[in-house]
């Protein structure tokens, strides 16, 4: 099989399962991998766009403003985002399918109630479309958006007004009559166009009812629905770019609204929830019975099936990619242990490593264009949260990987050939992830080490000197960050000289590392 044309990832992500034997031998001397990087094979292009992130309208406003009665940003906020890019940004959620844009602009103290989440009283939305997107745009003013369309509530006719006043001329001609959307946007405080990314028709709609929604579609409903939303968005925007959900259960939901709709839309937008890639598959601290997550492997097969169905519907050119707008680590049930009591898992070291490993699987699929963590500030997975006590602002390791992620300049993903080494292997051993990214100044590899320490022997197609290397790591996967201490940072690794090549290096154990050569 040619795996650069058919599958070109299983060359970018090395999965090495080594068995157990001479553990002491291997404690004293790190098992290692011979690494080539042959930067003249290209597997794909590379944007920052591929590391976005989720927002949601209710825990936005908790986290972003200090004083809701006065609509006051948090200045704590701002401190602890410095230097965080947003090069994709998402409004996310079954909220999504519950609010409605035009109750949420305008001042604050004139807008109507929004029952959000079926446990709230209604409540006025204080970070409504224009404070979240100012906000947004002052941690980073490249940030690009992705919009979640309420297909549920909203009609057609309101996502049409939606994309003239985010995206529309303000000097336009308008009937007589009819709302300058584009000239509201203007007047309300975002004087230019905003760049949207994507509108994503509708959030989950075939997850089964659960305590955040009452409703689930089947394909066909969903078909038929979303269809005079494309219809009326292509009449304001006809290059505006569109996705269609992917299903919840990855089912026949696919097939079905891809070939219905995929000549229609740029993305398909499936959501995906990812076990450890640290603990092992049959750990005993896990419970029995529980949903976990899905496996490492099953990521590759999911990847798999995905390529194969959008392939299916090109036609004349037309390509559907897929856009990965939810990503996550979910939470281990442990035995024992209440479920809730063990969401801090998402964002301990353990959730670092799981979710750079999942990107770096992704980052070798061409037809992956981009994807969103989830989220910013909800439920177990955030980057900032607020102490119950102080209600202080604290930032978890999450955002330290965005952070360092972040910051790898635009440039195109190539191979990486690996074999193993010398050295015994360890017991503790894990597959170890890796994506080389060449660009302008140079080359910068990400190294995925969920398990021991591991020594690399690296080698390259070119000539590149060693610029730098940094990361996160410990020696406890469940280590997080509190408002109290923060024990998950971006650290210097001490390894090799500054503008000389650099032959070897050792990860340390549980550790992500970004190093950078020229």
């Amino acid at each position: 099989m040619d795996y650069r044309r058919q599958a070109g990832w299983l060359l970018a992500v090395v999965v090495l399962s080594l068995m157990c034997c001479h553990a002491e031998e291997a404690a004293k001397a790190p098992s290692t991998l011979n690494v080539r990087v042959d930067e003249k094979s290209v597997l794909r292009s590379f944007s920052p766009r591929f590391f976005g992130l989720n927002f949601e309208w209710g825990y936005s406003q908790d986290r972003v403003q200090v004083d809701p009665s006065n609509h006051l940003e948090d200045s704590q906020l701002a401190e602890l985002c410095q230097g965080l890019p947003l090069p994709l940004n998402r409004m996310a959620g079954t909220i999504s399918q519950e609010f409605h844009w035009k109750q949420a602009i305008g001042p604050v103290e004139d807008r109507p109630l929004q029952q959000l989440n079926p446990w709230e009283s209604p409540r006025q939305v204080r970070i409504g479309p224009v404070e979240w997107i100012r906000w947004v745009q002052k941690i980073d003013p490249r940030a690009e958006f992705v919009w979640t369309l309420n297909i549920l509530k909203e009609t057609p006719q309101d996502a049409a007004d939606l994309v003239q006043f985010l995206t529309g001329d303000a000097k336009a001609k308008v009937e007589p009559g009819k709302t300058n959307w584009a000239q509201k946007r203007v007047e309300l405080g975002l004087p230019n166009p905003v760049p949207v990314a994507c509108w994503e028709l509708g959030n989950e709609m075939s997850l089964k009812p659960n305590a955040h929604k009452k409703y689930v579609w089947t394909a066909e409903q969903y078909i038929e629905a979303v269809k005079p939303f494309i219809a009326a968005i292509r009449a304001v925007n006809p290059k505006a770019k569109l996705a269609i959900e992917g299903s919840c259960y990855w089912d026949e939901w696919d097939g079905k609204v891809l070939r219905a709709l995929g000549s229609q839309v740029d993305y398909i937008a499936p959501h995906y929830y990812y076990k450890s890639a640290a603990r092992g598959k049959d750990d005993p601290s896990l419970k029995p019975g529980s949903f976990q997550g899905l496996e490492g492997a099953f990521v590759d097969s999911w990847l798999k099936a995905m390529v194969k169905q959008v392939r299916e519907v090109e036609t004349n050119g037309h390509k559907v990619s897929l856009l990965i707008t939810e990503h996550a680590m979910w939470p281990p049930a442990l035995k024992d242990q209440e479920w809730k009591s063990t969401w801090y898992l998402s964002h301990s070291l353990d959730g670092v490593l799981s979710t750079a490993s999942f990107l770096v699987r992704c980052l070798a699929v061409p037809e992956v264009a981009g994807t969103n963590y989830h989220n910013f500030s909800s439920g177990p997975w955030g980057l900032v949260y607020r102490s119950g006590q102080t209600n202080e602002l604290y930032k978890t390791g999450m955002l330290e990987l965005f952070r360092l992620l972040g910051g790898i300049e635009p440039g195109e993903v190539v191979t990486v050939e690996t074999s193993v080494g010398e050295g015994a292997a360890s017991a503790t051993d894990r597959p170890v992830a890796m994506s080389a990214i060449r660009h302008a100044k140079g080359m910068t590899l990400i190294l995925v080490n969920p398990g021991a320490a591991r020594t690399l022997n690296l080698t390259f197609a070119g000539s590149h000197v060693f610029q730098g290397a940094s990361g996160i790591w410990g020696n406890d996967l469940d280590a997080h960050n509190t408002k109290d201490a923060v024990v998950l940072k971006i650290e210097p690794l001490a390894c090799g000289v500054k503008g000389k090549p650099l032959e070897k290096m050792t990860l340390p154990a549980q550790s992500l590392v970004v190093a950078r050569f020229e």
